[in-house]
């Protein structure tokens, strides 16, 4: 903050928020604490634009409708139709919905600690914007649909079941409460390889507006009722929580980060100067960072296929560098000694003499073993005048020897 925007103002909050002005060498900032029981980031956004409005002599509009009297009407509605309408929509859609979430993962460890990347995407909004101005689509759906198909790659499932939010501000009293209004229902998708691109989008949209509209049941209850957990989390963000200027001086928001993550696997995608940011927080005792990287990437170049290609079964998920190195795997050229199986085998007893080469039922034959018996067997066809060049034909009972007499008679 410039020198000349610090006025002195109350401070709020006590143990649940927080409101200070801390001067240093490089500058001034404003601190915002905000517990999640008492806001939101929608109150977040109307603290800051009633600060702003305050620096700029500007009266502040009082919230006409309380977070306090919210939660009374939203008691009584429980009470009605609609919560037993949106417990039934919700039993519908989980009733055969497969409550593994996360993909494997990379990393099998007891790591407590999380990890996070905030990166920029090379996505072009202008391209997406214009996408979704031909499909009648929100940024909302497309992105989640995105996410989702990504999502079910992972997993290598024909479904993606994960968890979103939305602001809960449907309703127009709520526009300037400061209160906690986020929602988190869980969104469940069919993927079928025959379906356009269009035909997922509008299903996705269809079925985050109708977990909206059924967002008086809520997700604490829908996770008790059929095992749901909130592991995995997608969050469009747009450009909500950007802010560039305080009082009319130029300013620049800065997130700090918690030490644990929102959930194992946590994806939120910001607009920002007309590109995508990505915000990730994940486990890392289940993915390492560059697992991360490359779902981050899969899900960039999604968001592009999106744009470009009609059907799902068109769509590719690994980019040109990803290709280049699943391509690289081919390149299998090396140099090979000019051996035989013999020479093989014995390399292989002198490196190994104790290590089990036949194992059949109960009885089990080393390396060495093998090679002594082999020899015995090779020592008595040479006594009999058979050479190289002549037809040993073997007859004998699944066992032991099925192996050991083949080696013998080469």
């Amino acid at each position: 903050l410039p020198e000349k925007l610090i006025v002195p103002f109350e401070l709020l909050g006590g143990k649940l928020s927080r409101f200070r002005i801390y001067r240093t060498a490089e500058g001034c900032y404003l601190f915002m604490e905000l517990h999640h029981i008492i806001g939101d980031g929608s109150s977040v956004s109307i603290l800051l634009n009633d600060i702003n409005e305050a620096y700029m002599g500007r009266p502040v509009t009082k919230e006409s409708y309380t977070g306090f009297e919210l939660g009374l009407d939203e008691e009584k509605l429980r009470k009605t139709k609609k919560y037993d309408d949106a417990k039934a929509y919700f039993d519908g859609l989980l009733a055969e919905a497969d409550r593994e979430m996360l993909p494997e993962g990379d990393v099998y460890g007891e790591s407590a600690s999380s990890g996070t990347l905030v990166e920029p995407a090379n996505i072009d909004l202008a391209e997406v914007k214009r996408f979704l101005r031909a499909s009648g689509q929100s940024a909302n759906a497309f992105f989640n649909a995105a996410f989702a198909f990504v999502l079910s790659r992972f997993t290598g499932k024909k479904e993606a079941l994960y968890t979103t939010i939305y602001n809960g501000r449907s309703d127009s009293r709520v526009s300037r409460s400061v209160t906690m209004m986020v929602k988190t229902f869980p969104v469940f998708l069919h993927l079928k390889s025959g379906d356009s691109v269009l035909e997922f989008v509008d299903s996705v949209n269809t079925q985050l507006m109708n977990g909206m509209a059924n967002d008086i049941y809520s997700f604490a209850e829908i996770a008790q009722t059929h095992g749901i957990s909130s592991d995995v989390m997608f969050v469009y963000q747009g450009n909500e929580f950007i802010f560039d200027s305080i009082g009319g001086e130029k300013a620049e928001m800065a997130l700090i980060e918690g030490s644990e993550a929102k959930a194992p696997l946590h994806v939120e995608i910001f607009e920002k100067d007309g590109w995508a940011v990505f915000n990730c927080e994940y486990s890392k005792a289940r993915f390492s960072d560059d697992y991360m990287h490359r779902l981050l990437a899969c899900l960039e170049e999604t968001v592009r296929e999106f744009t470009r290609k009609k059907r799902l079964s068109d769509i590719c998920i690994a980019d040109e560098k990803a290709l280049s190195e699943m391509d690289s795997f081919n390149e299998t050229n090396a140099p090979y000694p000019n051996t035989d199986i013999v020479s093989l085998f014995r390399a292989a007893a002198d490196r190994f003499p104790e290590r089990p080469a036949v194992i059949f039922k109960e009885e089990e034959l080393t390396y060495r073993q093998v090679d002594e018996i082999s020899d015995r067997i090779a020592a008595y066809l040479r006594s009999k005048g058979i050479g190289k060049g002549t037809v040993v034909s073997i007859l004998i009972p699944r066992c032991s020897y099925m192996a050991t007499a083949s080696l013998g008679v080469l």
